[in-house]
């Protein structure tokens, strides 16, 4: 609605986000790359996008570790991986 407003009056508006980390996994996982265990597991009720270890770093798609990677202990999604690419474009 605010968006739909905000197009009526000329006025153009730009989404910021940060997709890069993930709280609330339904559990933790061992990521076999590196052996580290971690909150990746999860299984939305939507549907939507259920993600593993292979989504996020270190992963088959790109090992290195990311700067920053411990940020309040989240892993980061691994945008290299075409099931993340395509959810986050959805």
């Amino acid at each position: 609605m605010l968006i739909a407003k905000a197009h009526k009056s000329g006025v153009g508006l730009y989404a910021d986000m940060v997709i890069n980390h993930n709280g609330g996994g339904d559990e933790e996982e061992v990521n076999p790359l590196d052996g580290e265990k971690r909150w990746t597991k999860f299984n939305p009720k939507s549907g939507i996008f259920p993600r593993d270890y292979n989504h996020f770093h270190p992963s088959r798609y790109e090992r290195m570790i990311v700067e920053g990677e411990k940020l309040c202990g989240y892993p980061h999604l691994c945008h290299r991986n075409p099931e993340v690419y395509a959810a986050m474009y959805r």
